[in-house]
C-alpha cells in the first residue's frame, strides 16, 4: 500500500499571493485614512476662519468710516466682537482691505476717499502661509 503524505497547510506560493493582497489592501486603507485626516483639518481651520471673521465684522460695526480707513493693509490677529483675543486659532491672522467706494454704486471705487461715506471692508484669513477664507461686507456712514 502506497504512503500517503499527511502534511497539511498552505504552499509558499499561496502565502506569496496572500501577503501581496494584504499588503495593497492595507496601503490603500492607509491612504485613504490619510486623506480623511487632511480634510478633516481643513474642514476645522475653514470653520475657525468662518468665527473669526464673522467675530471681527462684529468689533468693527461700530468704527466710522475714518476709523475702518485706519485699518487699510494692516495684519491682525483674531479678536472676539468686545475686542478680546479670539481662542482656539493658533497662528490664524486676518489681513484688512477697506475700498472707499461711490455712496450710490459701491461697485465703483472712488480715487478719493474724502468723497465718499461708503466702504467695502475685505478680511482674507490665513494660517501657515495659506489662505483659508476671504470675507467682505459694505459699510456706510450716515
Amino acid at each position: 500500500m502506497p504512503l500517503r503524505s499527511k502534511q497539511s497547510g498552505f504552499s509558499l506560493i499561496e502565502v506569496i499571493v496572500a501577503m501581496t493582497i494584504l499588503v495593497l489592501v492595507a496601503t490603500t486603507a492607509v491612504a485613504s485614512l490619510r486623506t480623511g485626516v487632511a480634510t478633516l483639518g481643513a474642514t476645522a481651520n475653514s470653520a475657525t476662519a468662518i468665527d473669526a471673521i464673522r467675530e471681527y465684522s462684529e468689533f468693527t460695526y461700530q468704527f466710522s468710516v475714518t476709523q475702518l480707513d485706519a485699518l487699510d493693509g494692516t495684519e491682525t490677529t483674531p479678536v472676539l466682537g468686545n475686542g478680546d483675543p479670539l481662542p482656539g486659532v493658533g497662528d490664524m491672522m486676518l489681513a484688512i482691505d477697506v475700498q472707499a467706494v461711490e455712496d450710490l454704486d459701491p461697485e465703483t471705487i472712488v480715487a478719493n476717499p474724502l468723497d465718499s461715506l461708503t466702504r467695502i471692508v475685505t478680511v482674507t484669513a490665513t494660517a501657515q502661509g495659506q489662505q483659508i477664507l476671504q470675507a467682505a461686507w459694505l459699510v456706510a456712514d450716515q
